[in-house]
């Protein structure tokens, strides 16, 4: 059976309990004819992480999963009951999995009983972190994991086609549908579509790497003609209420550059929120993007997104588009993607901004001439 909280501890997927189920049954005692209620052993199985919904006719507390099930077995009209962990509320239902399984959902923190065995077969594992799901067989998408610090989970797109390994989507940008131009309080919580564009938040980036570690950053890059590189470090990290970044060693087999570094030790900084190092530019609000800005940037993966790229000297903000970031642990992992990212450049071929995220890169190629996600 899989983890479950042990606040509230399962010790078997099976357990007996009293159960006074309605006076049918009868021992006869020969004292006088006298009859008593015969006390009947009965044995429920446990489905973790599961829920039958839209059949509870009556909800209770219990302090235990113990005292939840007696609850049923008092009751002839209980086939079946879930019990919530965190809350301790205890749901009666008068049916069971087997006579509704399109009911029967995964629902983290509650667990299913009834009198079935088969019914510890349908148990969740409740999986710390993307690499645990891979290792399950399981493929990309969106899942609900439980690393340390997030005891009621953490919804995230794990990518489980890079590198062999499981990682957490922490950004990802790909058709400009979601504006990054956002305020503190949207950076801190997250927002997009994770099946889409989004940004994961400071405070899960927060948690994450506070609680569990270590973890490495990845992050893949996609020019508009399709042209990939990526960049890795060895270290990720978000710090204090500024959530100041730290990152580690760049890893030398990157093709995309390191421009991370000068952000190293920087705070993050959005419009309503400057943190950056140039006293007389607030650099969020010029390059329209929360991030750890210095003064300002060699990388800004939230910055402007251009669907298209320009070399005119007409236009005013000429750019090329580079794309995906990923964030890694080393035990449970994290990615970041962020698909067509602007990264600016001079005419020289200097980097002005890169990456798509935590991503750094730092392209040589004087026949690119991007001017990124400025905007003035």
């Amino acid at each position: 059976m899989g983890s479950i909280n042990r606040a509230d501890p399962l010790n078997s997927p099976c357990f007996m309990a009293l159960a006074p189920h309605s006076i049918r049954n009868y021992d006869d005692i020969p004292n006088g004819g006298t009859l008593r209620p015969k006390t009947l052993m009965i044995e429920f199985s446990s489905a973790e992480n599961r829920k039958l919904l839209q059949l509870s006719y009556q909800s209770k507390v219990a302090w235990s999963h113990v005292l939840c099930v007696s609850y049923c077995h008092a009751d002839p009209q209980c086939h079946s009951v879930n019990y919530n962990i965190e809350d301790h509320l205890c749901e009666l239902n008068n049916a069971t999995r087997a006579q509704y399984p399109d009911d029967f959902i995964t629902h983290y923190g509650s667990v299913y009983f009834d009198a079935d065995p088969d019914t510890t077969t349908f148990s969740e594992p409740q999986n710390s972190g993307c690499q645990e799901l891979l290792e399950a067989g399981h493929v990309s998408g969106i899942y609900t994991i439980f690393p340390a610090g997030f005891n009621g989970g953490l919804q995230v797109y794990c990518d489980m086609d890079t590198d062999g390994e499981g990682w957490i989507v922490i950004q990802r940008r790909q058709d400009g549908s979601v504006d990054f131009y956002r305020n503190w309080v949207d950076y801190q919580n997250g927002f997009g579509d994770k099946s889409g564009e989004f940004w994961l938040g400071n405070d899960n980036l927060h948690t994450l790497t506070e609680s569990a570690g270590p973890w490495k950053l990845k992050i893949e890059i996609v020019r508009w003609d399709g042209e990939e590189s990526f960049a890795e470090y060895g270290h990720f990290k978000i710090d204090g209420d500024s959530f100041r970044l730290e990152i580690g060693s760049y890893k030398a087999s990157s093709t995309a550059g390191d421009s991370l570094q000068y952000h190293n030790g920087m705070m993050f900084s959005t419009k309503d929120k400057d943190n950056d190092m140039w006293d007389s530019v607030q650099c969020a609000v010029t390059y329209k993007g929360g991030w750890w800005f210095n003064g300002c940037y060699e990388a800004n993966l939230n910055g402007m997104y251009y669907p298209y790229e320009s070399t005119s000297e007409d236009d005013p903000f000429r750019h090329t588009e580079l794309n995906s970031i990923e964030l890694n642990h080393d035990l449970n992992q994290l990615y970041n993607v962020v698909p067509c990212l602007n990264a600016p450049y001079e005419t020289s071929g200097e980097p002005l901004s890169a990456m798509p995220e935590f991503a750094p890169f730092d392209y040589e190629d004087e026949h690119l001439t991007d001017y990124g996600s400025s905007s003035s």
